[in-house]
């Protein structure tokens, strides 16, 4: 559970969500009552190619002479691809400008022919929708890390707050929770809530679900004191989700698999029982944000939940070591995501960057001085006077979807633009955040061997990582556990 504070912003952000995505739908409706509005043609205008990406949107607001920064664009797309490729589909700018609470309107709006003329208030309204779809974005993603900072805030524990105990939430629960800050929300206000936020369209809210929704675009660190940021050390990692912990100690037997701190997964309602899937990888067709159904466990033995809980002073045990390192893992594909929709990005050419040079090649120092930090650091991702190449860069930096592999793997020839630049820094930055936490688990787990906690003694393989998650009742759908385990083999 999270302490009054928090639970007072996460309150102002799901407020805020709400008040912004009645807004967007009265705008929506207003767009789609005029007759001259064809969703198909103003998609068009915007790409041809059927596909609308983050720079096709770019160059579209700045034709009508709109400025947008590049992470509210991409945040937009990041709302609305159900593919999570960098693209919106042609049923994905529906979803942007066509009314949910209206669905004879929307319904005649996509049946409308292709209408290539149209008055300039159309224009007006449907860039008035795509404005306050940015709006609501940027002021939402101030809110995210306004609650990300605080000291006590983690996802598991934001979730706890709402969930109440369940692996998920509903309209009941959110209501009660909004009620503690004397604000009544209405059915109609929770379903603007929902269709946010309820990607699975199931009227209830998983760990998975919530995890996309309250990730923010940038991590900021925590901690926040006389308007000082405080450093953000590893005790305060390791111990940042004491308050969720204490469920578990009135827990008589193991829930479902956990899903992380960082991971969108998908959990079944407790009574449900779901066949475990093979980790296969993403599959593309899965709904919304590359998430798929959960995947359940059998009901562990208590004895097993008794060794997966931290002891009675409060020393983090594995399941928290995991759940940091999932978290940042989840975070850094995210990174390398961005970086892959970057037109004109190269390995090649990142490399040059790195190095300052016309050589295809670095070496730690370069490394350290293009991060700006301390060669001791960079000591995590190399060995001392390692020469990167190409093919290592390209296995510390491709995204493990394979939609972004084929994006990212291209040659060119063209200078890396200052944003491409931005985004390289926080990919590399992000694989050292992962690594630290990595070696952290790693101390962990030698340091629980040698005192027989027989929790630790096991390869962390998919299975072992699903187990040992067992207690914190939290789906993790394979893909997930693929993704961690592949870090895992990156870093050895």
């Amino acid at each position: 559970m999270l302490e009054a504070k928090s639970q007072n912003i996460l309150s102002d952000l799901i407020y805020k969500c709400i008040l912004g995505e009645k807004t967007i739908e009265l705008s929506r409706i207003s767009l789609c009552e005029k007759y001259d509005f064809s969703p198909d043609y103003f998609a068009s205008m915007i790409s041809p190619n059927g596909f609308i990406s983050s720079r096709d949107l770019k160059q579209f607001l700045n034709s009508h002479r709109i400025t947008a920064q590049d992470s509210e664009i991409y945040m937009v797309i990041k709302q609305f691809s159900c593919m999570q490729d960098g693209r919106l589909t042609i049923e994905d700018f529906y979803q942007i400008f066509l009314p949910s609470t209206n669905p004879n309107l929307r319904s005649r709006s996509i049946s409308r022919p292709l209408i290539k003329t149209y008055s300039e208030f159309t224009m007006i309204c449907f860039l008035k929708v795509l404005q306050e779809e940015l709006k609501l974005q940027s002021e939402l993603e101030k809110l995210k890390e306004e609650l990300y900072k605080q000291k006590d805030f983690s996802v598991y524990g934001a979730f706890e707050t709402l969930a109440r105990g369940k692996q998920v939430f509903n309209e009941v629960d959110i209501a009660e929770f909004m009620k503690k800050f004397r604000r009544n929300t209405t059915s109609d206000e929770i379903d603007a809530f929902l269709r946010r936020v309820d990607l699975e369209d199931d009227i209830v809210v998983s760990y998975n679900e919530f995890l996309e929704f309250i990730i923010p675009f940038v991590l900021p660190e925590k901690g926040r004191e006389e308007g000082k940021v405080e450093e953000n050390t590893k005790e305060e990692i390791k111990t940042k989700d004491a308050n969720a912990k204490k469920l578990l100690e009135k827990e008589e037997i193991a829930g479902k698999n956990e899903s992380i701190d960082e991971i969108p997964t998908n959990e079944p309602p407790a009574e449900q029982k779901v066949k475990k899937e093979e980790p296969k990888g993403l599959k593309a067709e899965e709904k919304s944000r590359g998430t798929g159904k959960s995947v359940g466990k059998e009901v562990a033995s208590k004895e097993k939940l008794r060794n997966s809980r931290q002891n009675s002073e409060g020393i983090p045990n594995l399941s928290d070591h995991l759940l940091d390192v999932l978290l940042a893992v989840r975070f850094e594909e995210l990174k390398k995501q961005e970086l892959a929709m970057i037109p004109d990005f190269s390995f090649a050419n990142a490399l040059k960057l790195i190095s300052n040079s016309e050589d295809s090649s670095a070496n730690s120092q370069d490394f350290a001085r293009f991060l700006s930090v301390d060669i001791s650091e960079i000591s995590l991702l190399f060995r001392p006077n390692q020469i990167v190449r190409v093919d290592f860069l390209i296995k510390l930096l491709q995204p493990f979807e394979e939609s972004y592999k084929d994006q990212i793997n291209r040659e060119s020839n063209a200078e890396i633009p200052s944003i491409g630049v931005k985004f390289l820094k926080n990919a590399l930055s992000a694989v050292l955040t992962t690594e630290k936490l990595i070696q952290d688990l790693y101390e962990y787990k030698a340091s629980s061997v040698a005192s027989t906690r027989k929790e630790s003694d096991k390869d962390l393989d998919a299975d072992s990582v699903e187990d040992i998650l067992l207690a914190k009742k939290i789906s993790l759908h394979p893909n997930q556990v693929a993704i961690f385990v592949t870090r895992l083999e990156i870093n050895s």
